[in-house]
């Protein structure tokens, strides 16, 4: 992505200026390699591991294969066997999972995310015995649930963050300048329901999903038990700058927008 940025930028100047804005690209547009991080973290993890005979699962999708993580391993050039096998299972005894008869250094989870990624009780198990083992997770259950809705609006009560960084101030100020207003939403409000325009209510995914505003949302809670409620979190709405831009979309002429 971020070659793609300095490309708009060389091609911004060159029909403007004539030429291309070369020190704006390379003084404001920082390298982004996520592809390769990524590859360098899994390989980190397993030399850590200790054992050059481990292997590398990649726990995803039965469609899907996360392909680009897997040739970014190939292009280090290491040699560490990485894929997919029929079988996962907790050794008892060393406490290390094993796939198809091999120990396994890391397991990278690209699925087991969403309730119905666990359809019966062999998949939960199977995760316990995840979390259990010495096996490497990426993640575990730990940073899962962090990036959980309920979890975030806990960390924003008063006194929370203390517990985990306990006498530093000024790192507990700095880090809640960054926080928006997070409530749950166990008890019944009126002002919620009154103005809802301040307010998005968000369910537990993520990505922008079972988001409700306005209306909507006032709507639902209504309707919604004390119960139901408490699966949602409800968060200050944040008002983004406007700012005049040209949409390009395909066979359209470009258009002057509010962006």
């Amino acid at each position: 992505m971020s070659k793609l940025h300095k490309r708009m930028m060389e091609k911004v100047g060159n029909l403007r200026y004539g030429q291309p804005l070369s020190s704006t690209v390379n003084g404001k547009l920082p390298e982004n390699c996520p592809r390769k991080g990524m590859a360098e973290a899994m390989l980190h993890a397993w030399k850590l591991f200790g054992d050059k005979n481990a292997v590398i699962v990649f726990m995803n999708q039965p469609e899907l294969f996360p392909v680009c993580h897997f040739e970014q391993l190939q292009f280090i050039q290491v040699s560490v066997r990485v894929g997919r096998f029929s079988t996962l299972c907790l050794n008892e005894n060393d406490y290390i999972m094993y796939a198809d008869g091999r120990k396994v250094a890391l397991i990278h989870m690209a699925y087991g995310y969403l309730p119905e990624h666990f359809p019966s009780e062999k998949e939960w198990n199977i995760r316990y015995d995840m979390e259990r083992s010495k096996t490497i997770l990426s993640p575990n259950i730990r940073l899962s649930l962090s990036g959980t809705k309920k979890i975030q609006q806990v960390l924003a009560k008063p006194g929370v963050i203390e517990r985990f960084l306990p006498g530093q101030t000024e790192k507990i100020a700095l880090l809640r300048s960054t926080f928006t207003g997070l409530w749950g939403l166990e008890e019944d409000n009126d002002e919620i329901r009154a103005c809802p325009r301040k307010y998005v209510m968000k369910a537990q995914l993520g990505a922008g999903k079972g988001n409700y505003f306005d209306d909507q949302m006032a709507n639902m809670l209504s309707r919604m038990s004390v119960k139901e409620r408490g699966a949602y979190i409800l968060q200050q709405k944040i008002w983004p700058v406007v700012a005049k831009n040209y949409m390009k979309r395909p066979f359209e002429k470009p258009t002057l927008e509010d962006i």
